[in-house]
């Protein structure tokens, strides 16, 4: 009863605290993540303090995490950079956590965006919890991060049509 996340999640209606505690590479391609530098936090991967450099993450990766906290928006400089291997220069997906105009602001999202930080699969956000007025901090979700072969990949396509023909959204790895 995984389903890709776990949350732990406060009744207190602050700004959310949201953290990897596991990451998983169920594919057999490599991707890479770049934590941003948090002045507040140490993270660590598999007992492995992260440092500003990439962490790469192979098919068959499953690692225990730390610390590793997703940046809040207003403050993110780079937020979360993951990207996948052969794409250093291309396709980069950010991850940060603030809120959103789906609900008008009163919740905090795990929200995704390209390299120029234009939003991306805005239906694949997690909403993580409401946010406070004041921008306190309060409640915490743990989240594991799960790499898995896109559905669209698995999917036949009837007559050459792509996934986002038949409503399965875009993949943030293919460019536009």
């Amino acid at each position: 009863q995984e389903y890709g996340s776990q949350l732990r999640e406060s009744k207190l209606g602050e700004m959310v605290v949201c953290q990897l505690v596991r990451i998983r590479n169920a594919t057999s391609r490599t991707f890479f993540l770049r934590h941003s530098t948090e002045l507040f936090y140490s993270p660590e991967v598999g007992g492995e303090p992260c440092r500003s450099e990439a962490i790469t993450i192979p098919p068959g990766f499953d690692q225990p995490c730390k610390e590793f906290v997703i940046p809040w928006a207003a403050t993110a400089l780079s937020g979360l950079v993951v990207w996948q291997a052969g794409e250093e220069g291309q396709a980069k997906v950010r991850c940060v956590v603030g809120p959103s105009e789906i609900d008008g602001g009163s919740t905090d999202w795990l929200r995704l965006h390209g390299p120029s930080w234009e939003p991306v699969s805005v239906e694949q956000w997690l909403p993580l919890g409401r946010r406070h007025l004041l921008g306190a901090i309060g409640g915490g979700v743990d989240l594991f991060l799960t790499f898995r072969e896109p559905v669209a990949a698995l999917l036949p396509t009837p007559h050459g049509r792509s996934p986002s023909d038949l409503g399965l959204g875009r993949n943030p790895w293919e460019q536009p």
